[in-house]
């Protein structure tokens, strides 16, 4: 169906196991299989996304990188769930969650004032060792109001430095 020179849609009628095995590799692409959490190439593309948004319509974008030491032996696989369940539960609206490694997640977080983030780094740290005594945590943040040319790379590095 053609809507003027610019806009085409295109409809393709599936069989039932055609749908599903496109929407499974889909969801491979741009989910963590273990925890459901965004995989950090798709994590990457959206915050960049965020970043180019927040410039347009005046908002910032700081990165909360959590990264921690190993839970206890036989135990990894469902804390590392227990831990991801609890970072969606605490998230700000609108904010991302994404596995960008075996022991790190990272979210993304829009802000107005750099106290906020702050505020939100410490009591996440102070919240992750009162309920995950079993591992020990590192959570760093980076804003991108503190990068003269802010991509998502660089706030993924600079967050995972601190």
């Amino acid at each position: 169906i053609a809507l003027g020179p610019n806009l085409v849609f295109c409809f393709r009628v599936l069989q039932l196991d055609e749908a599903m095995a496109l929407e499974g590799l889909s969801a491979s692409s741009s989910r963590d299989v273990a925890t459901g959490a965004i995989t950090s190439g798709f994590f990457e593309e959206m915050l960049q996304f965020e970043l180019e948004l927040g410039q347009r319509r005046n908002f910032d974008v700081a990165l909360i990188h959590i990264q921690w030491g190993a839970f206890r032996q036989g135990r990894e696989e469902q804390r590392v769930l227990d831990l991801y369940s609890y970072l969606e539960s605490v998230k700000k609206p609108g904010s991302l969650t994404a596995r960008l490694g075996a022991r790190t997640f990272a979210q993304s977080m829009s802000y107005l004032s750099r106290s906020e983030v702050d505020r939100h780094t410490e009591q996440l740290s102070r919240h992750l060792a009162e309920k995950f005594k079993d591992a020990t945590f590192f959570v760093g943040a980076a804003c991108s109001r503190d990068l003269a040319t802010p991509n998502a790379s660089k706030l993924i590095q600079k967050a995972s430095q601190r």
